[in-house]
């Protein structure tokens, strides 16, 4: 690949852009092309290609996305600082503060790997960490890493399955959590083609040998559905679901199936024009074929916390084959496949044109309570324990008296609430009224409660508060209370290590299990994201001589619960 090669790139992603970028905008973008092609003039990539390459890939991603200027020239720009004599200042100057910001901020975590001070938790800490002060560092880095994945081949098979690896464990969450799905699905394809590519071939093998029946079958089913669609004068767009081999890989460990039986799901998406239809199609569907008991979901009533909105349901099609169904507007689509990037990026097809404030988006509250998790983590590996629930736990909605809406992971108590809107108002908690009832500080939360936190000035922590509280920063913000009060009674606790070979459902069954355990703290999670999961959980558990840790009812239950459970108590 030349430097014309390079121009292609890069003339096709001003095409992406010139729609909705004025004149002065793109002059920039080519003044930041110029500059990224003097300073990387003399580097190669290890496959051989001219450096500028790389660049420019990377800022046609983000185009793709949606990306304003200043993000796709942060792309451009994105390894200038590290790998040439190009300064900051200079940055700054030529294209703007924002710029210089999230190019800095991604020269940092560079320099960082580069010298040794890396591994996935680092890794996770040091982006979440720069992400703070602009989300968009994280999209430049996803798009970083998308395109060296699609170059892996060129490293050595042990950096290929280190780099890999890291994809599942960091970048493909980060890219779930912001709802990114077009990244997420192509990252997580890419590295189990490394990981696993014997696994990859023949499900990719499988997947071509069934598309054409498949494709004929959705055929005639999307056939009836626009018939009838037409009929009760739907708009609607009916198109069949991409499968993607990571996804049924997942599948197939977490059923325990044949990957041909994971391989023959099939998925239809209708994307309509108002809110209003997706029901009316709901309805449409249902009376056209049987529903699917217990298939239904609302996430257009009940978003998920990465913006996500659709109505899911399934039914069995003609033959009696199982169909599942996604509705949703144009606008929930795109959100769908862009996730955050949609929100604070410049959107495209006519949606609404929104910049990016870090104060005032909402969505991404998550990502300004990293700075809280810093400040309770000792280290990088609790630090991404901590994140890493946050980022794989189901999420729902709990309502403030306001009618604003508060992600909670799933298990989470009125407690935990308080200590969500401010940690004064958990200290000081007494119960709740929730949905008008009132509710002590142990109840658990459902999604949709209305939630009005009740203090006293004579409620104050206490042991048995770890009992019900989940979050890191209610527990966190709890024992420092009890640490800081001696007078207090204390519980003696040991470190006990919890581990077990399963799959991501164990996993799931698992941590929900703990949550339920009062009197076990929660201090490590970590697993494997592939193949047969090895779960490993660090939690402190209460030791005394009359019943030492080993012997602990909440010990023993998991031990029942769980078979093949290894327990070693550290004391």
């Amino acid at each position: 690949m030349n430097l014309a090669a390079c121009r292609h790139v890069f003339e096709d992603t001003l095409a992406l852009l010139r729609p909705r970028t004025d004149e002065g905008l793109l002059e920039r973008l080519e003044e930041a092309y110029s500059l990224a092609a003097q300073g990387h003039r003399r580097q190669r990539r290890r496959s051989g290609d001219p450096f500028l390459i790389h660049s420019v890939e990377v800022a046609y991603i983000l185009a793709e996305l949606g990306g304003d200027a200043e993000t796709v020239i942060a792309g451009l720009l994105h390894d200038i600082l590290e790998d040439t004599e190009v300064a900051g200042p200079e940055i700054e100057e030529g294209f703007g503060e924002a710029v210089h910001r999230i190019v800095s901020g991604l020269t940092q975590e560079a320099r960082a790997e580069r010298s040794g001070r890396s591994g996935p938790s680092a890794t996770l800490r040091r982006l979440l960490l720069a992400a703070r002060h602009d989300p968009r560092i994280l999209l430049v880095k996803l798009a970083d890493r998308l395109h060296n994945l699609r170059t892996l081949q060129h490293l050595p098979p042990e950096k290929r399955r280190e780099k890999a690896l890291e994809t599942l464990e960091v970048y493909a969450p980060l890219a779930h959590r912001l709802g990114v799905a077009k990244l997420r699905w192509e990252m997580e394809d890419r590295a189990l083609m490394f990981l696993h590519p014997e696994i990859y071939s023949d499900l990719a093998r499988i997947v071509r040998a069934e598309s054409p029946e498949q494709e004929a079958y959705l055929g005639e089913v999307i056939g009836e559905l626009r018939d009838k669609l037409e009929e009760l004068e739907i708009q609607a767009t009916v198109f069949g679901r991409p499968k993607h081999i990571y996804s049924i890989y997942r599948k197939m460990l977490e059923k325990k199936e044949p990957p041909e039986r994971m391989v023959d799901l099939l998925g239809l998406r209708v994307v309509t024009r108002e809110v209003r239809d997706c029901y009316g199609v709901l309805g449409l569907v249902h009376s056209l074929w049987r529903p699917v008991a217990g298939a239904f979901s609302d996430y257009i009533a009940n978003p998920k916390p990465n913006l996500y909105q659709s109505l899911h349901t399934a039914v069995f099609g003609p033959g009696g084959r199982r169909i599942e169904v996604q509705i949703r507007t144009e606008e929930m689509n795109f959100v769908a496949e862009y996730g955050v990037a949609a929100h604070f990026l410049y959107k495209k097809r006519g949606f609404e044109k929104r910049g990016f404030d870090p104060e005032l988006d909402g969505e991404l509250v998550w990502l300004r309570r990293i700075v809280d998790w810093e400040k309770q983590t000792s280290s990088a590996r609790a630090f991404a324990s901590a994140v890493k629930v946050d980022l794989f736990a189901e999420q729902i909605f709990v309502i403030t008296p306001k009618g604003s809406a508060v992600d909670m992971p799933v298990g989470s108590t009125v407690l935990d609430f308080a200590f969500r809107i401010h940690t004064d108002l958990g200290l000081a908690c007494l119960g709740a009224l929730v949905n008008d009832e009132f509710q002590p500080p142990s109840h658990v939360l459902a999604a949709g409660d209305r939630v009005e936190v009740l203090t006293s000035k004579e409620a104050r922590p206490g042991p048995a508060w770890l009992r019900f509280a989940v979050t890191s920063h209610a527990r966190h913000t709890i024992r420092r209370y009890l640490k800081h009060h001696p007078e207090l009674e204390r519980v003696n606790r040991s470190l006990v290590r919890f581990s077990l070979k399963g799959d991501l459902d164990a996993f799931q069954r698992m941590l929900a299990r703990f949550h339920q355990l009062p009197e076990v703290e929660l201090t490590r999670v970590s697993f494997t994201p592939f193949g047969p999961v090895n779960i490993r959980i660090n939690a402190r558990v209460p030791d005394t001589d009359e019943t030492p840790a080993e012997e602990n009812p909440s010990v023993a239950r998991l031990v029942g619960a769980f078979p093949g459970l290894s327990v070693e108590v550290r004391r």
